[in-house]
């Protein structure tokens, strides 16, 4: 059974920052790291948000959504910035 998350902790974020790391270790993007964590300085902004997908309970795939809450809207809305990583093509 699949299910997609909200990440709330930081086992859940952990996670997320495996995934990237061997996502970007494939083609050599980033040097290796003992812990085998990526995260980056956006990974702490209060407007993103992180959603992992669990395919059986495991780790399948990532995501950091960044609504950007424009006042002339007045509702978020996700621009051109968004892109898939990996091959997971539940997003």
């Amino acid at each position: 059974m699949s299910q997609t998350v909200l990440v709330e902790s930081p086992v859940q974020r952990s996670c997320i920052f495996n995934l990237r790391y061997e996502y970007l270790r494939r083609d050599e993007s980033i040097g290796p790291s003992p812990n085998k964590l990526f995260s980056d300085p956006f990974d702490l902004e209060p407007n993103h948000f992180h959603f992992l997908r669990l395919d059986q309970g495991a780790p399948h795939a990532a995501i950091r959504a960044s609504p950007d809450f424009s006042p002339a809207l007045r509702t978020p809305h996700f621009g051109p910035e968004q892109r898939r990583c990996g091959e997971a093509p539940d997003f």
